[in-house]
């Protein structure tokens, strides 16, 4: 004769499994959240990345951070002072800027940074650059960012380490 505990006492039973399920839960939600010493709030957590990233030699890296981390300064000082249309054309040269780099690494030159001001914008290039290469880079980002050609400067990062195309 076979006896099972939980159909005598079914109270024991659902208890039993409660905590076989709390377990199981708790078992996974640590499996999935990672284990650290100290504290790490996400500004930490950034910090951290942008240290890593700065004591990189890639200069292209260094200036977009150095770009991204003013920038959002430069929001959050806006959003303090609720000044929500100036926080709107921020948001749209980030965005710009994003989609210029992209174009600029489809076109051939995979290190490239793009700064986009109030009234001009900037490209900086790691190659050696010809005249129909500049004029190429100077159409697409006065056809995106709608400046003049007179408000738009393409420099080379020929000093820098050599990436991109060159001729």
């Amino acid at each position: 004769m076979k006896i099972v505990w939980w159909r005598k006492n079914p109270y024991l039973g659902a208890v039993v499994l409660v905590w076989i399920a709390v377990f199981a839960i708790v078992g996974l939600a640590m499996l999935r959240e990672p284990h650290t010493t100290g504290e790490r709030t996400p500004k930490a957590a950034v910090k951290a990345t942008v240290k890593k990233a700065e004591q990189a030699a890639n200069p292209f890296a260094s200036l977009r951070i150095q770009r991204e981390r003013r920038r959002d300064e430069q929001i959050e000082l806006l959003k303090e002072a609720g000044k929500t249309e100036e926080v709107a054309k921020l948001a749209e040269q980030k965005r710009l800027e994003g989609e210029l780099e992209g174009v600029l690494k489809a076109m051939g030159f995979p290190e490239a940074v793009v700064l986009i001001g109030s009234e001009e914008a900037a490209a900086v290039v790691a190659a050696v650059l010809t005249q129909t290469e500049v004029a190429r880079i100077g159409d697409v980002v006065a056809r995106k960012t709608g400046f003049p050609l007179e408000k738009i400067t393409i420099s080379e990062g020929s000093q820098l380490p050599n990436k991109g195309k060159s001729q």
